[in-house]
């Protein structure tokens, strides 16, 4: 059986539930790092001793419950030891985390941002004042590896796993190193060539803001709706008229990356002529 490194997901939403339980199942040390404002549901999985995982797929392929090492809201307690820091965090988000625990990396430590949006690109002057940039691995992924929900604390279900991942690192020659250990967990990464291509890559970006503008009347008129199977035809339209956009920039700046409706295709496995039928 192969050793793994020790892992510290930040974030307890949906995404980072479903990576800390599903790496917990697959053998590994996990600790799960949030921020104070969630202390109440740390400190719920710490009384629990982990995570109940439920779900129609996994990476283990496993379900049931996934013992956390360490949940905390105290930053150094969090990545003491981890050889790979994984946020899973939106990015609106992402500067409230590093900004915690940057002060307590350690050399050799590796930072993968699930959902990158140039997370890179916006950190590495911090990391470079506080002189440890050029000690640890800094990575954007183009998207988390699952379609999670926290139904509860200690609870979370996995929908479904991304069959297509990508990562690059800043700078791109530590790339083959970070691959490697990310690989160990979810062997569906792939290298891109820059963290250009990454963040310009399908994903989140097409879809999330125009899906909303056709439903956004549910926000308004109820408290929650699913925002996935809420998608209309129109929100579709908009979608591909968005990733036309999309590729024509990326193009110009070198980047050859797919169209949002075939990376669904390969990355979720799912059918449908159209984004809304997906």
């Amino acid at each position: 059986m192969k050793e793994l490194p020790n892992v510290t997901i930040c974030g307890i939403g949906g995404t980072g539930l479903g990576i800390a339980s599903d790496l917990s199942l697959m053998g590994c040390k996990v600790n799960l790092f949030a921020l104070d404002r969630s202390k109440d549901k740390i400190r719920s999985i710490t009384e629990h001793g982990g995570i109940d995982m439920t779900g129609e797929e996994s990476q283990s392929g496993k379900t049931g419950f996934a013992p956390i090492h360490r949940a905390t809201t105290n930053p150094e307690e969090a990545i003491e030891g981890a050889k790979l820091i994984m946020v899973a965090v939106p990015a609106y988000a992402h500067e409230a985390f590093i900004e915690a625990f940057a002060p307590h990396l350690e050399e050799g430590q590796n930072i993968l941002f699930n959902t990158g949006y140039y997370a890179s690109l916006r950190f590495a002057h911090m990391l470079k004042e506080k002189g440890i940039f050029n000690k640890i691995t800094i990575a954007d992924g183009d998207i988390g590896p699952y379609v999670a929900r926290r139904t509860n604390p200690t609870t979370c279900h996995i929908y479904r796993v991304k069959r297509k991942l990508a990562l690059a690192t800043f700078p791109g020659r530590k790339q083959s190193e970070m691959l490697k250990i990310v690989k160990l967990f979810f062997p569906q990464y792939r290298q891109e060539p820059n963290i250009l291509w990454t963040n310009f890559g399908p994903g989140n970006p097409p879809v999330h803001p125009t899906l909303t503008i056709p439903i956004i009347g549910i926000f308004e008129r109820y408290e929650g709706c699913n925002f996935y199977r809420e998608a209309t035809s129109h929100g579709g339209r908009l979608v591909e008229a968005f990733d036309e956009e999309r590729l024509k920039v990326a193009e110009k700046l070198g980047c050859k990356v797919q169209r949002e409706i075939d990376w669904f295709r390969e990355a979720y496995d799912y059918e449908g002529d159209e984004i809304s039928e997906m």
